[in-house]
């Protein structure tokens, strides 16, 4: 999130350096192009996703919302 702040400040060395530090740690995998190719970026079981959330009935009242209608949540 931090990394994202600093590229809307303009701040590109520290969004690097944030960037790299979390790809680093390998705690978070990145998409390869099958995953994103035949994802669409519309599942909830892909590793690489830091926070996710599949929106349903039953976890959510606000389906009626622009996210509720597209299913998924994904930061």
């Amino acid at each position: 999130m931090l990394a994202y702040v600093y590229l809307t400040m303009g701040d590109y060395k520290n969004a690097a350096k944030l960037s790299q530090e979390v790809i680093d740690s390998k705690q978070y995998t990145l998409m390869n192009k099958t995953e994103i190719i035949n994802s669409g970026f519309a599942s909830v079981s892909i590793p690489g996703w830091m926070w996710a959330i599949d929106l349903t009935t039953s976890n959510s009242p606000a389906l009626p919302t622009f996210l509720g209608t597209h299913g998924l949540v994904y930061l």
